[in-house]
Formats: C-alpha cells, sequence, structure tokens
C-alpha cells in the first residue's frame, strides 16, 4: 500500500460477519428497492478512477432479514454468500466504490428473493387451494365450478 501511494490495492479475504437487514414494505415500493435505486447514483471521485483495487475472497455470514409492517414482522436467516476470487469474477471493476456497490447489490438481491420466494409459494398455494375448492363446488342448477364463479 505505501509503495503504490494507495493506487493499487489487494485484499485477500473480507469477512463481512453478522449482517442484518431490515426490510420495510411501503404501498409502491420498499425501502430496499429505494436503496438500490439510489447505489448507482453517485459519481465516483477522482481519486476512485486512479485506483486500483483488488479483491479475493468474499465471504457474507451470519446474515439476517428483518421484515416490519407496522412495526412487526419475522427475522429470517439468509445463506451465506461465498465468493471465492471477487475480482476474476467481476473482471473490469476495480474501484472501490464500484465494488462496495457490487456487494451491496449482491445482499439486497439475497434478501429480496429470500423475502418474495415464501410469498409467491404462499400465494401459488393459495390460488391451487381455492382452484381445487372451485372444481369441487356444485351450485344447485350450475355446473360445479362454472356455476360458483357466475354467480360471484
Amino acid at each position: 500500500l505505501m509503495k503504490s501511494l494507495g493506487k493499487d490495492v489487494l485484499f485477500q479475504e473480507l469477512v463481512v460477519e453478522g449482517v442484518n437487514v431490515i426490510y420495510e414494505p411501503s404501498w409502491s415500493s420498499t425501502n430496499i428497492k429505494h436503496f438500490q435505486d439510489n447505489l448507482d447514483k453517485k459519481p465516483p471521485s477522482l481519486n476512485e478512477l486512479k485506483s486500483k483495487v483488488t479483491l479475493r475472497k468474499v465471504l457474507m455470514k451470519d446474515v439476517g432479514a428483518h421484515i416490519f409492517v407496522h412495526g412487526m414482522g419475522p427475522h429470517l436467516v439468509l445463506a451465506d454468500i461465498d465468493c471465492e476470487d471477487f475480482s476474476a469474477e467481476h473482471q473490469g471493476v476495480s474501484g472501490s466504490m464500484q465494488i462496495i456497490s457490487i456487494l451491496l447489490q449482491t445482499l439486497l438481491k439475497s434478501v429480496a428473493m429470500t423475502l418474495t420466494a415464501p410469498a409467491a409459494r404462499l400465494f401459488e398455494a393459495a390460488q391451487e387451494e381455492a382452484q381445487q375448492f372451485l372444481s369441487k363446488a356444485h351450485l344447485p342448477g350450475a355446473g360445479g365450478a362454472q356455476g360458483l364463479r357466475k354467480s360471484v
């Protein structure tokens, strides 16, 4: 670091442990979506353009997410994020702000996928239950589910 005057920096390993993300949905979006939309808006500084950062192993472990709706909600545990050679996977990315942006985006995507997957499965299960109910429904003078749909 001293020899390169901060122009070439090598990080062998970055470990981030015990991160908790708070997920708050609103009527039109979520705090995570809002953060993701604004993450790349800040232009890099002149020093950022001159330095080259190389990052090897990245490990994010013990990551959790709290879902807060009206101040209450469950805590979910997310899978660890493990990357053996970050710079090799993200060729051309060498600025510290770019690296931080990618790491945050990766974390937030993991949170979003973890939170939306159960909701999607729940919705699909509810649809399946409704279809089963409709297929078994028999109304007088009507043909099963078809008659129920007409009367609703």
